[in-house]
């Protein structure tokens, strides 16, 4: 961060007053008359060119003037011509140092006390010179040689006081700095402040800072220089108010927008920080550090393609920073381009082999997609430095999701240490304990993170699980009770160290987040043909059947590359197909050219076949993708439902393991796969499948909903309608979930139909036309003895599903509980017709 330093004097050489000219120029220059004063010295030097008095007074004159190189070249022209001139030596050295030549100045100084070793400024500025490289020993040296009449000039007692602290001298220090202190003169405090605060006495700079303030409360530079102190004071607070209040004296501060960020980003507020961050860039688009600390900012908020692009604006600007183009390439695979970005890190590592943040990021990268080279680059950067925190993390992490906890357990545990109030990195470690069966040890590590971050639904509903099974049952209703409150999206943001959240993120939230970055993106760039593609599967996959037409009909408009316009006009005739239906959506299809014809063109026209009641077709279609490598997964998933309902699950779970394969990340393809191996059946498969799914992305509401409805059909409905109780807390809302929880709470616990009848009564309202939810709705009526709202249900599914037997057989019963004889005898002799021709079925409630 900046600091304002206080600025050494600057002592010119004595000038004797001369009755010609050059006293002329001389008094015009200390009077600050500069044009004058140059305008004079140099017609005298048009006469006298080898003037070295002359010469000199004009270097001084241009120096004030910032024209260094005239001051350069009359400064050499004096000394060729008196080279021993201790005043001239000095006044060459002040130019050097003006000019930044820090190394030419200490040497010019030197060459100057050695002709007078009591020359003030150069010794002063020896000082200055020794103690800007922390040596106060050599300082101090510089300033004994000063006479006793200097010493006591305040800004010397500053220098000297610096290097004191410096060369360890701390008492005599201290007693310098308390009587530098108690001087009236505010100028004398501020900069003894300004010199504390440059080798590093934060705390005491601070103080000297605030008793200014006190005399000049709305002083933008003591404000300015109390905000930096107190930040690097650690005082946050403090900091945040000097800075607001400086920044209301000068609100277009570059200088003040920048390190107010700062401190709102040292301070957890990271979207206050990127506001002051913006308006400085739109202030001053050049400075580079305010473009570096968007990029930070964003990456460390997950808005990874604004970070992406803050790189872009950096490195126009510094193109030598090596790890700002790593960072770029990690930005750029975490949002736009997963396959570049690693491309890019892959070739970053070429040049740099031991950069081991790039390794650790090439594996955060290929960790969805390949985790043994994942972990294999997160070795690699353990192996550089094996306190690397982030690795360590990421690497369990990814032993974790690999289903290898044990594994898993030291790195999390190594992390933990490390980041003891991190509630993610907490969260982690007590989900591997809980994987491990260390419940106690779940609890303990889940119930700090609780406390740090109380608001976060997932450490709750984590917890939960624990305490359950550590058998603490009323701390996990409580806690359970305190998810509900907050709802399965409460967050209290605490970003993981890095970005190895990446891997550790909810279906869901990924998903929001990949929908934010595309928006965000396009709102950029709006004829990018990618990424209309990317938001046109994204429309599709959420259902939104308008929007994806429109942008399907914009991407083709640009036209794009062959296969960017074969895989549009798929994503347009999926879209078609769902507005228009599947004769249209087939139409539409029929225009992709036999060279583009992919796999996911036969998995769409399979699905579109399917609607259209042609099965046949469809699962012909389903065999040429399977030989054809279909790249999508929702494809995939739609093919495999459609397998498991013709009875072909085996070749469901085929085309599941090659699209695992593909998309080792997709909870979604595990869900469908454990549906259809529990269809073949392999039940004990299905469920180790549900289990891991569990484990790896524990809040993820749909697991639970398919957990409970695999659980209710294995007739274990007490373990169903925990599992349907838990989707329901995390926010499932479809009808199967509350459907399936009243048949297994009817189930599990008969004397709770009150609850049963709730849940039914939501899966009425979403689902009225399904005849299961209206058969459970009639035996719900049923056991409460409401017989005739038990024969409006019945009925109804009936007139839904006339072949349903357990609808027709309870229906008998409640005919029979009316009274009503005859219609009883009906239903009865139609369940048994039913159920001769097919002795074997199933179809319960």
């Amino acid at each position: 961060m900046k600091l304002y330093f206080a600025a050494a004097a600057v002592l010119l050489f004595p000038i004797s007053v001369r009755a010609d000219s050059f006293g002329e120029a001389a008094a015009a220059f200390q009077k600050g008359d500069l044009a004058s004063a140059e305008s004079i010295v140099s017609a005298l030097l048009q006469k006298q060119p080898d003037d070295a008095a002359a010469l000199g007074l004009l270097g001084a004159v241009l120096d004030s003037e910032k024209k260094y190189s005239a001051a350069e070249a009359a400064y050499r022209r004096a000394l060729r011509i008196t080279p021993d001139s201790a005043t001239l030596l000095n006044n060459y050295g002040n130019h050097q140092a003006a000019t930044g030549d820090l190394a030419g100045a200490r040497a010019t100084y030197l060459k100057a006390v050695a002709i007078d070793p009591s020359r003030t400024n150069a010794n002063a500025q020896l000082a200055t010179l020794a103690v800007r490289r922390k040596n106060g020993v050599d300082a101090m040296r510089y300033l004994d040689h000063l006479k006793p009449s200097d010493r006591s000039l305040p800004q010397i007692e500053i220098l000297r006081m610096q290097a004191l602290f410096l060369a360890g001298r701390s008492k005599e220090a201290e007693d310098l700095q308390g009587r530098l202190s108690s001087e009236n003169d505010p100028r004398v405090s501020f900069s003894a402040g300004l010199a504390l605060a440059s080798i590093g006495k934060y705390d005491a700079a601070e103080i000297l800072f605030s008793r200014v303030l006190e005399q000049a409360p709305s002083n933008f530079d003591v404000l300015y220089n109390l905000g930096l102190a107190a930040y690097h004071a650690k005082h946050l607070e403090r900091a945040r108010d000097s800075l607001k209040a400086a920044l209301a004296q000068h609100p277009n501060d570059v200088d003040t927008l920048y390190n107010l960020a700062v401190v709102n980003i040292d301070s957890g507020q990271r979207q206050t920080a990127l506001e002051l961050l913006a308006e400085a860039a739109r202030r001053d688009p050049s400075r580079a550090n305010v473009q570096l600390s968007i990029a930070q900012t964003t990456s460390a908020l997950g808005y990874y393609a604004d970070a992406l692009a803050a790189y872009d604006k950096y490195l126009a600007l510094v193109p030598a920073d090596d790890s700002a183009k790593r960072e770029r390439a990690f930005m750029l695979g975490s949002s736009d381009d997963r396959r570049q970005g690693i491309a890019d890190l892959q070739t970053f590592l070429h040049m740099h082999p031991r950069d081991k943040a790039a390794h650790y990021e090439l594996g955060i990268l290929e960790a969805q997609s390949n985790p043994d080279d994942a972990a294999a680059h997160l070795n690699k950067a353990i192996g550089l430095d094996t306190g690397y925190v982030p690795a360590r993390l990421g690497r369990g992490v990814l032993s974790y999701m690999q289903g290898r906890p044990a594994d898993a357990l030291p790195d999390l545990q190594f992390a933990a240490a490390k980041y003891p109030d991190n509630p993610a990195v907490l969260d982690r470690l007590g989900e591997t304990y809980l994987a491990l069966n260390r419940a106690s040890d779940a609890v303990a590590a889940l119930r700090k993170a609780s406390a740090i971050a109380p608001e976060d639904s997932r450490v709750l509903l984590h917890l939960s699980r624990a305490q359950s099974k550590a058998g603490q049952s009323e701390e996990a209703r409580a806690t359970l009770a305190r998810f509900r409150a907050l709802g399965p999206d409460g967050r209290n943001l605490v970003p993981a160290p890095g970005i190895v959240d990446l891997l550790g993120l909810s279906p869901g939230e990924l998903q929001t987040r990949y929908r934010e970055e595309l928006r965000r993106r396009l709102a950029t760039t709006p004829d990018d043909a990618a990424l209309n593609l990317r938001y046109l599967k994204l429309l599709i996959e959420d259902g939104d059947s308008g929007e994806a037409a429109k942008v399907a009909a914009h991407l083709l408009d640009l036209k794009p590359p062959g296969p960017v316009a074969a895989e549009a006009q798929i994503d347009f005739a999926i879209s078609v197909s769902h507005t228009g239906g599947s004769a249209e959506g087939l139409a539409q299809l029929d225009r992709v050219s036999n060279e583009f014809r992919s796999g996911d063109y036969y998995l769409a026209r399979a699905q579109m076949l399917d609607g259209a009641g042609k099965p046949e077709e469809a699962l012909d279609a389903v065999q040429h993708a399977l030989g054809a490598a279909p790249t999508r997964p929702d494809l995939c998933e739609q093919a495999a439902l459609f397998l498991t309902r013709q009875h072909r699950a085996a070749e469901a779970v085929r085309l599941l393991d090659q699209a695992s394969r593909s998309f080792p990340g997709n909870p979604k393809i595990l869900l469908v796969k454990a549906a259809a191996l529990a269809a073949i059946p392999k039940p004990g498969e299905a469920e180790q499948i549900l289990k891991q799914i569990q484990n790896r992305w524990p809040e993820w509401a749909p697991s639970y909903v398919t957990y409970g409805i695999f659980l209710e059909s294995q007739k274990r409905a007490p373990e169903a309608k925990a599992q349907l109780e838990t989707a329901v807390t995390l926010g499932a809302s479809d009808a199967d979930a509350f459907l399936y929880l009243a048949r297994a709470t009817l189930d599990a616990a008969p004397d709770r139909v009150d609850d049963a009848g709730k849940a039914i009564q939501q899966a009425l309202t979403m689902a009225p036309q399904d005849p299961q939810v209206q058969a459970v709705a009639g035996r719900i009526d049923y056991q409460k003895h409401d017989y005739n709202a038990a024969v409006l249900h019945l009925t109804e599914a009936i007139r839904l599903r006339p072949g349903y037997i357990q609808a027709r057989f309870t229906l008998a019963q409640a005919y029979r509980a009316l009274g009503r004889k005859d219609d009883a005898l009906r239903e009865s002799q139609e369940f048994q017709r039913l159920r001769d021709q097919n002795p074997r079925a199933e179809d319960d409630f």
